[in-house]
């Protein structure tokens, strides 16, 4: 190409002048040119004044990386010339020497000079330059005439300068038949963007792409529509969106295990133990932003911040660049098509597509990843914190330890003296409920409850316990409210941030830790790694609940850089509970662990309480009957019967012929019926409980603690009634119609309070 626009060929001169140069009209004079010595064709540039070298400024426009947009400068004045760096980024070289830049340096015309690669050298020629002939001015009426000077031959003319006024003729000639131009782009050998590049622009348009899925995934209309696109997608190819993925996968199985290991590293890097990344989303998001950004810039956004750009014709470069994007979602999988960007040549896609993605300045690409990588990972930083377009509000918690040592309200003449409580009569434990309790049965009475939840086609047996205060004659209700594994949920703000690694180590090795699959393998954990344990969760949740949009860069300083764990434990701390509003959240000591407690206000006021146990995860529901006297009786509680319990229970109660409350509480909440019927004394063991219980309430005669009472008896026998018949008939069938039809005599007997039936005086 450079031959055909840059040779020098000879043509037929038609001089508008009728007569020849006049030899004693000529001066001498030199032309000064700049020769492109190792471009193709060797082209020539005429140095009358100043010519500047650049890829993007300049009258020499040369499309090559080693050349910086605004390169150097030739001047030109009085026959000298010199030559001026416009601090490039690869230099300009004199002989091999690299001049410095801002620094005008005088030339010889031997010298030759690298602008890059580009190398330059200086040519001078001797030419004759015709001189203007003033024509006489004509003189009216005037006499005298001048002689007309004898006319000279070329006779006596030098041979040299008859041939020099050849070629000065010969170069009027061409310089009137060429088209003037200030400006010449040159293409440089066909080279494309370094497979470096190339790479970190895929990982920054993920980066971008899970940031804005991070933003928008709360809104139900985004995620529908990025799973409209691979469904459309499906259809059109003849299948189900989600069969789309499985069919790809048969045919290449690598595929398969490409996607696991990206999920494994995105998830541990990104902090996404919280949340199942959603591969297809991220994906479809991705190629997105591929297809949008290069219909109107040519290339992705993250490759135009990064210094690529697309060669060629502005319309088709970036129509182009869409089939370009298209040919590199059909080929990712067989990298071999992209091995030539190792050696800055053109791919496959590029091909097809006939596109070139080049890096015109190396100087844009260092400054767009000095500069663009910082602020792409400072947004995937902080679009947690606009997740919905929301920024995180600041919830109140009280991180001080209440060490639940009871203090009475009332005076001591209406309070048992808790202090001088006598050692514990009883002692029960549950394996349902997760804890052991000893306590006074004088003071205080265990009652199972039962209740059904859900409509009449799927009924769901909900079992309980209450607590019956004689001393308050008030009833508190406890259940196990939800059951949640404490690891995964300590693992969503631990796992992948290795920033909170030595400030929560115990929390840290209990995410990491992996249970061997005998128990007796597990290694026991001391009731002060329990404390620890304990201390390092209140203030991991402490910090996350106090996140928000003033302190987050406090919180980033101190704690941790990846604060999307935090959020992300906070917002599933809230959604596991389903409530985010508590009149208070507090942490209370009872027994031998330390619990978290959300207080919900209201008519019926209720507590959660989370004790934080290794391997506990239970969430327990207290239900006090009156607001007004919520505060004593959870005291009371609390403090009282609680103090003494153990999380998770540990103890095992030796058998007895009668049931305890708990155990009946057990027996319905993991319901193995047919195992129990088959037991030899079982049912005359559940009968033993309800008798000897509903001898003592008759014989105490409290109205409240009776109606209590007569309300679970009556759930229970209800619940009895209704349950199916053992599948081995015979003694099993008979065992339980017996349970039952004894049942129906105690609930009479309460009803009628009939004390008579278990042996009471009538005068209790």
């Amino acid at each position: 190409m450079f031959k055909n626009l840059f040779k020098r060929k000879p043509k037929d001169v038609v001089s508008d002048d009728s007569q020849m140069i006049n030899p004693r009209e000529i001066k001498y004079s030199k032309v000064f040119e700049l020769e492109l010595s190792n471009m193709e064709g060797t082209p020539v540039y005429s140095l009358t004044h100043q010519l500047s070298v650049g890829s993007e400024i300049g009258n020499i426009i040369i499309a090559d990386p080693s050349i910086s947009p605004r390169h150097a400068t030739f001047f030109l004045q009085d026959e000298v010339v010199s030559l001026l760096d416009h601090g490039s980024v690869s230099g300009t070289k004199i002989n091999g020497q690299l001049i410095e830049p801002g620094k005008n340096i005088i030339l010889e015309e031997s010298d030759t000079v690298l602008v890059g690669d580009l190398e330059l050298k200086i040519k001078v020629s001797v030419v004759e330059s015709k001189e203007e002939v003033i024509p006489p001015v004509p003189v009216e009426n005037e006499e005298l005439q001048l002689e007309k000077p004898p006319e000279e031959t070329f006779d006596d003319v030098d041979p040299f300068q008859e041939s020099q006024i050849k070629v000065l003729n010969l170069k009027k000639s061409i310089e009137k038949n060429k088209r003037p131009s200030s400006k010449l782009v040159i293409s440089a050998p066909t080279s494309s963007a370094n497979a470096i590049i190339r790479v970190l622009s895929v990982c920054c348009d993920f980066l971008l792409a899970y940031s804005i899925l991070s933003i928008f995934s709360p809104f139900n209309d985004f995620r529908m529509f990025l799973e409209f696109i691979p469904d459309t997608v499906g259809e059109l190819a003849g299948m189900k969106g989600s069969y789309l993925w499985s069919a790809l996968t048969s045919d290449f199985p690598v595929l398969e295990e490409i996607r696991l290991f990206l999920m494994a590293v995105v998830t541990e890097l990104l902090n996404l133990s919280s949340l199942e990344l959603d591969f297809v989303s991220l994906v479809v998001l991705y190629a997105i932003i591929r297809f949008v950004t290069t219909l109107f810039m040519g290339v992705s956004i993250s490759e135009f911040f990064l210094g690529m750009r697309s060669e060629g014709h502005p319309v088709w470069s970036r129509f182009g660049g869409v089939v370009r994007v298209i040919t590199g979602f059909v080929t990712w999988p067989f990298l071999i098509f992209d091995i030539p960007a190792i050696v800055s040549r053109r791919t496959l896609k590029e091909l097809v597509s006939f596109t070139n993605v080049i890096i015109p300045s190396t100087l844009l690409s260092i400054l767009g990843i000095i500069f663009y990588i910082p602020l792409l990972l400072l947004f995937l930083l902080f679009s947690p914190m606009i997740q919905g377009l929301e920024f995180p509000t600041e919830v109140a918690i009280n991180s001080q330890i209440d060490p639940g040592v009871f203090v009475p309200k009332k005076s001591p003449d209406d309070l048992p003296a808790v202090g001088g409580i006598p050692a514990p009569l009883f002692f029960e434990t549950s394996s349902h409920l997760g804890f052991d309790l000893s306590y006074d049965p004088e003071e205080l009475l265990l009652i199972p409850d039962f209740h059904f939840q859900g409509s009449k086609k799927r009924l769901t047996l909900k079992t309980g316990l209450v607590f019956y205060q004689k001393s308050l004659k008030e009833n508190v209700e406890m259940e196990v409210y939800k059951t949640f594994n404490l690891k995964k949920l300590l693992g969503i703000a631990i796992k992948g941030n290795f920033f909170l690694f030595d400030k929560y180590p115990r929390i840290y090795d209990y995410v990491y830790r992996v249970d061997a699959l005998s128990t007796s393998f597990k290694k026991e954990v001391s009731p002060k790694d329990e404390a620890l344990f304990a201390s390092e969760v209140i203030k991991l949740f402490s910090t996350a609940f106090s996140l928000n949009l003033m302190n987050s860069l406090d919180i980033m300083q101190e704690e941790t850089l990846l604060i999307k764990g935090l959020i992300e434990l906070k917002s599933s701390f809230f959604n596991l509970l389903e409530r985010k509003e508590f009149k208070d959240i507090s942490f209370i000591k009872m027994g031998d662990a330390i619990f978290m407690k959300l207080s919900v206000d209201g008519m019926k006021p209720y507590d959660l309480l989370i004790p934080l146990v290794m391997d506990h995860g239970k969430i327990y529901k207290i239900s006090f009957s009156k607001k007004e006297t919520k505060d004593l009786s959870s005291s009371l509680l609390y403090k009282s019967t609680f103090k003494k319990g153990r999380w998770p229970g540990t103890q095992k109660r030796e058998k007895s012929e009668t049931m305890t409350a708990l155990e009946v509480h057990d027996l319905f909440s993991e319901p193995q019926l047919d195992a129990f019927f088959k037991q030899q004394g079982s049912a005359q063991a559940l009968f033993g409980y309800l008798f000897e219980t509903s001898s003592k309430v008759l014989r105490r005669g409290d109205e409240v603690e009776m109606a209590t009472w007569k309300n679970s008896l009556g759930k229970l026998f209800h619940l009895l009634e209704n349950l199916p018949d053992p599948k081995v008939p015979g003694e099993e069938l008979d065992a339980k119609t017996r349970l039952v039809q004894n049942t129906r005599s105690i609930k009479e007997a309460v009803d009628t309070k009939n004390v008579s039936y278990f042996g009471l005086n009538t005068n209790p």
